[in-house]
């Protein structure tokens, strides 16, 4: 580790400054794209070893890199407006409890629904573009409806957990290219239901769109907001047989495992019971 900083150093002496650098260009945010996924990207184009980087350059801690208060330092570095910073990051929302509400894609949500734990990608999304979607951050998305396959947050070359601070988007710490991953197809529920999650919080609209004409999905699906309808597919999705809820799953931080159960199990309750089709699902979250 001391040889990666010491070349690291050497090659961008701006490191040792704390807080006094600034990246040599501009790296454009991508819209739709995560606050951390856009932090690894530039600075994997700028040869940094993940985002931690930036953290020192902006004299701050890792922890700090998407807080309010930090953005303006954050924007320097990154050569960006400040308010182009924060229309990225996941921001408290002002007003009575702001900690527990955040701003996402132009929606407030529950700060429960964010996954802040280890990160999920699709392999075929990063093999079309190397761009880490803010869609993959919400701890209930567990499939690309677009390639119909599940989402991995392990690599399977390491078998490690993926973390944020990575050398590049598309790459394992252990230097796999998550790309060439083969991940698992996803089941019909379980697409239907993350292409219903895509479409309120407006990503790939048109193709969950198409998709979900084809579903059998109550009509009062389509009218909930991103906040409701997370909120009605954990409800719905972790209701036993028995008609209790599983406990485990009601974690602040759902594991991709439980999402994928509480996905399949959402759907297949939404799909095999019409009288949702006239009823108020928004009064269920």
């Amino acid at each position: 580790m001391k040889e990666v900083v010491a070349a690291l150093g050497s090659r961008h002496p701006s490191l040792q400054k704390h807080g006094r650098g600034r990246l040599l260009f501009r790296v454009d945010p991508v819209p739709f794209e995560s606050p951390r996924g856009y932090l690894c990207r530039t600075a994997h184009a700028h040869g940094y070893y993940g985002p931690w980087w930036l953290a020192d350059l902006a004299g701050i801690t890792p922890g700090g890199l998407e807080r309010e208060d930090r953005a303006r330092q954050m924007a320097h570095v990154l050569r960006l407006d400040v308010s182009e910073w924060l229309h990225m990051c996941y921001r408290p929302v002002k007003g009575k409890g702001r900690f527990e509400r955040r701003s996402f894609l132009g929606q407030v949500i529950g700060t429960h629904h964010l996954n802040y734990r280890h990160p999920r990608v699709c392999p075929g999304c990063l093999r079309e573009n190397p761009v880490w979607w803010a869609i993959w951050d919400l701890k209930l998305v567990s499939a690309c409806p677009i390639h119909r396959c599940r989402l991995i947050d392990r690599c399977p070359a390491c078998e490690q957990k993926l973390t944020w601070h990575r050398r590049a988007v598309h790459e394992c710490r252990c230097s796999l290219d998550l790309r060439k991953a083969g991940p698992e197809a996803a089941e019909s529920n379980l697409v239907i239901i993350n292409a219903a999650i895509y479409r309120a919080a407006g990503f790939y609209r048109g193709d969950c769109e198409a998709y979900l004409q084809r579903a059998n999905l109550p009509p009062a699906v389509a009218d909930l907001q991103l906040d409701a309808l997370l909120g009605v597919i954990q409800f719905l999705g972790s209701i036993q047989e028995q008609g209790t809820l599983r406990r485990p799953q009601l974690r602040a931080f759902a594991e991709l495992g439980s999402a994928t159960e509480i996905g399949i199990a959402a759907a297949r309750v939404l799909m095999d019971w019409p009288l949702l089709s006239g009823y108020k699902l928004n009064r269920i979250n």
